[in-house]
């Protein structure tokens, strides 16, 4: 991600804190049907009061809802468990090495079908 943006306006206000200020980190560009309500291409941002990292979209929650319910290919995608089991544990390796303690939480949010 480059092309780094400080201090703008952002399209939405931030999740957590509501703030209306940021700095995007990058874009990034989705391939969508035709007749997709979603934006083809979204600014990767972090609110300049809190730092969160979200995606300054236009795009209403219903939108998104509409398009995962009913057009998104990964909603009937089924894993084998042996992947599932092996990206875990790729993924927690290297996690690991970012967190403090072994009784840390961490919230993954958003994160394709939730496996």
């Amino acid at each position: 991600m480059n092309n780094l943006a400080v201090g703008k306006k952002l399209k939405r206000k931030c999740p957590l804190c509501l703030h209306d200020n940021g700095n995007r980190l990058g874009i990034l560009d989705f391939a969508l049907f035709d007749d997709s309500p979603l934006e083809r291409h979204v600014e990767v941002v972090s609110c300049n009061k809190c730092g969160f990292v979200f995606y300054d979209t236009s795009c209403s929650e219903n939108q998104y809802r509409d398009f995962y319910v009913g057009n998104y290919f990964m909603s009937n995608y089924k894993v084998d468990s042996v992947v599932v089991n092996d990206y875990f544990s790729k993924t927690s390796g290297i996690i690991k090495h970012y967190v403090q303690s072994p009784n840390a939480r961490i919230c993954d949010i958003g994160c394709g079908n939730g496996e």
